[in-house]
């Protein structure tokens, strides 16, 4: 056996062992980078924090739901070991296996909710009509998929393939008992921490790219509705917490897979956030890209409307307050691992220019970033 596969397997293994140990792990790729890294927590349960609020100083890998729920608690991995690359020592996945089992399972049902296209189209209209009265300018609506698994494919594949294939993304696997097992590899990312400077992003409007050069991507006025209703929002909510001096720079195209985005970017100093990190992290997410305008009004109206839940699911998570930076991203592109089958989480931004059919279109388009890599491993372990 080569040293690659043999050095590959390492980081299965472990994988593997604490996904049947129900061991709290995560591991992760930030975008355009080659480095893997994975957390890992046995010695103890991951953190559940009340409220976003309350992150500041706290260290470690967040989990954070759609909206705050006590039914969906936001997690933060404090990690006993952290490992860096794909090999890993024989004695520590050693001392995993032999790691009592977490009793804490996921306090959902495996029973996911899957919507019609009929269903889908109705609520589009439904949503249109909301908008229509004046309540709304903006709501995203999501649905699942549910693909069945194949017994021979192992879980810990999918992650290996979904680096290989969306370099710019991040790409994740994790396992943390009370929520659950997820996969993902999202483009967005919604506050990132780097040398004290803090970045946030407008990521909003999506099309096909259709083999068109990126700079001569054109884009009609619902995607650039979207993009503009993210943008007020971040600029209110910087103009809330006194923050005048940063940087913008956009709108611009950005591909994302077979995908491109309407993107504006905004840098501004972390000391300008003085202890208010928690807080600005609290009043940015959900951001309308993944939820709406007005934001309670658009989150009211999609809970009654979905008859799933988001769970983490246009959530964020990522690495938090790392050796002095964090990198969190909005869960998107993301599925969560059932007994028998995958739910694969999709959405779709819906104004008043919105046409159904394009919106049933779009969650299709985005569902293929995994759809592709589960259906290559079925039909190559098929």
């Amino acid at each position: 056996m080569s040293r690659i596969a043999s050095i590959k397997d390492s980081l299965f293994e472990l994988q593997k062992v604490c996904l049947s140990q129900n061991i709290a792990f995560v591991t992760f790729c930030l975008p355009n980078q080659k480095d893997i890294y994975t957390f890992i927590q046995h010695k103890s349960h991951p953190q559940k924090i009340d409220s976003l609020s309350q992150i500041n100083t706290q260290q470690g890998f967040i989990l954070a739901p759609f909206y705050e729920n006590p039914k969906f608690p936001i997690f933060l991995l404090e990690p006993d070991c952290i490992i860096q690359g794909l090999e890993v020592d024989k004695e520590k996945i050693n001392e995993l296996r032999a790691a009592a089992r977490s009793n804490d399972e996921f306090i959902s049902s495996d029973i996911v909710y899957e919507s019609s296209k009929d269903e889908f189209l109705h609520q589009v209209e439904a949503i249109k009509k909301e908008i229509q009265t004046g309540s709304l300018d903006k709501a995203v609506l999501s649905r699942v998929h549910l693909v069945s698994r194949n017994d021979d494919l192992e879980v810990p594949e999918i992650f290996n393939e979904l680096c290989t294939n969306y370099p710019r993304a991040f790409k994740y696997i994790l396992n943390i008992p009370g929520a659950g097992n997820w996969i993902g590899a999202t483009p967005e990312p919604l506050l990132e921490v780097h040398d004290n400077v803090i970045e946030t992003v407008s990521l909003a409007g999506t099309q096909k790219l259709n083999g068109v050069p990126i700079e001569k991507v054109k884009w009609q006025t619902k995607e650039l509705d979207e993009q503009k209703f993210v943008t007020a929002f971040i600029e209110s909510h910087l103009s809330d917490f006194g923050i005048t001096g940063y940087l913008k720079n956009g709108p611009f195209s950005q591909q994302a897979a077979n995908l491109v985005h309407l993107k504006s970017t905004f840098s501004f100093d972390r000391n300008s956030l003085k202890e208010k990190f928690g807080e600005f992290l609290s009043a940015l997410h959900p951001t309308p890209s993944v939820c709406g305008l007005p934001k309670n009004e658009a989150y009211n109206f999609i809970k009654q409307l979905e008859k799933h839940e988001r769970e983490y699911y246009t959530g964020f998570l990522g690495p938090l307050n790392i050796v002095g930076s964090s990198s969190l991203f909005v869960n998107l592109r993301c599925m969560r691992v059932l007994p028998n089958q995958f739910a694969l989480f999709v959405g779709a931004g819906i104004t008043s220019g919105s046409t159904p059919e394009n919106e049933w279109e779009e969650t299709e388009l985005k569902m293929q970033t995994l759809l592709s890599v589960l259906n290559k491993l079925n039909t190559k372990n098929g």
